[in-house]
């Protein structure tokens, strides 16, 4: 099928069902990962998986990643360090520890247990921040709490998940002198971003203003190119792509880009991550969940990542100063899985290391925690 179609069918399908996805209270995301699975190869067979197509889905990747470290204030991350540290910390050490074993007791190998700890580990609560704001609870002290945990955790998320790919890529087990490489390679890429980063990125964003006022969109391009750029050298040094394009996210100030803010989003959220979030569901494959051990294995990690986010966050919450009700509901708050961790586990599959079944099974498991999250949320707040 020729590829303006496939793409007309993309934009058109992922939209119309994150559209559905937002009139039945969910987040547009499922109703693209949805729209993607009826459009992939396990069913009206649309989407093939083409080198184009991978690479948009990559692009993809890089501008949320790039828009998830955008809006992340340097300035309140310092501000609330030591209580969200407390809260993210133990939030993602237990999930990593319990879906690592989890992983072994499927009979997965050692590195695909740890990568899936990895993905439990992150948090996306764009679910809960909406049902905080829907019940003007967004601002108390624990939809606080929540926040300020969900930067740190953003941040914790995507340096595991880097350095376990990085790691585990083309082995099935854990080397120490890799281990030990890997983790001065990302202190150095870290060290390098923000040491260099700061230094480029002022001259670049002045470059862009003055050629805004000769071509048309040139602080939007200039923007793009160092995005690029970070990413490029983020996967040439053996970690992701993503990490780059966060670092330089968090580096540039939000409100040096706000009079081009619409472009980015338009760029973003109007073409590459939609056909991200498409293909990553045309990946889903029914057959891994009609035969009895697939539902099993994915209703274990769902609750595995229920009791390690909500556990691991409680006991922080109580050690951050928190009483025992809003340390629950913090706990609950960070417990959905969603954007972070349908990037963890697709970089997982495109290194090799996550077969194709073992996939659909995660991202069901990550699909039910956005779910059930409102429901318990709910509940708990109105109690």
């Amino acid at each position: 099928m020729d590829i303006f179609i496939v793409l007309v069918a993309i934009l058109i399908g992922a939209k119309i069902g994150g559209f559905v996805a937002e009139k039945l209270r969910q987040p547009a995301v499922i109703g693209e990962l949805v729209a993607g699975f009826f459009m992939g190869p396990y069913a009206f067979g649309i989407i093939t998986h083409t080198e184009f197509l991978k690479f948009l889905s990559d692009m993809g990747i890089v501008v949320l990643m790039f828009l998830v470290g955008l809006h992340i204030d340097l300035r309140k991350f310092e501000k609330f360090l030591e209580r969200g540290s407390i809260i993210a910390i133990l939030g993602v050490v237990l999930p990593m520890i319990l879906g690592y074993f989890a992983g072994l007791s499927f009979g997965w190998s050692s590195a695909q247990s740890l990568l899936l700890g990895g993905i439990l580990s992150a948090t996306s609560v764009s679910i809960t921040a909406r049902v905080l704001e829907r019940y003007g609870k967004l601002n108390t002290k624990y939809g606080m709490a929540i926040l300020d945990a969900s930067v740190i955790d953003d941040i914790l998320g995507i340096v595991i998940i880097t350095m376990l790919i990085a790691l585990l890529a083309g082995s099935s087990s854990v080397n120490m002198y890799k281990t030990g490489l890997v983790l001065a390679g990302t202190i150095a890429f870290f060290a390098f971003v923000l040491l260099f980063g700061k230094k480029i990125i002022p001259p670049m964003l002045d470059l862009g203003r003055h050629l805004d006022f000769r071509v048309k969109e040139g602080l939007f391009s200039i923007i793009l190119a160092l995005v690029f750029l970070f990413s490029f050298i983020s996967a040439s040094i053996g970690l992701s792509l993503a990490m780059g394009a966060f670092l330089i996210g968090l580096l540039i100030p939000y409100t040096k880009i706000r009079e081009i803010e619409h472009e980015v989003y338009a760029f973003g959220y109007g073409f590459v991550i939609p056909v991200f979030f498409a293909y990553i569901g045309s990946f889903f494959n029914p057959s891994a969940l009609l035969n009895p051990s697939g539902i099993i294995i994915a209703l274990i990690i769902f609750a595995v990542a229920l009791i390690g986010k909500v556990a691991g966050c409680f006991a922080g919450a109580i050690f951050a100063g928190f009483g025992k009700r809003d340390s629950l509901k913090i706990g609950i708050g960070m417990f959905p899985r969603l954007e972070m961790a349908t990037v963890m586990a697709e970089l997982g599959k495109n290194a090799g290391i996550i077969p194709i079944p073992v996939f659909s099974i995660i991202i069901t498991s990550i699909v039910l925690t956005v779910f059930f999250t409102p429901l318990f949320l709910r509940a708990f707040i109105r109690r």
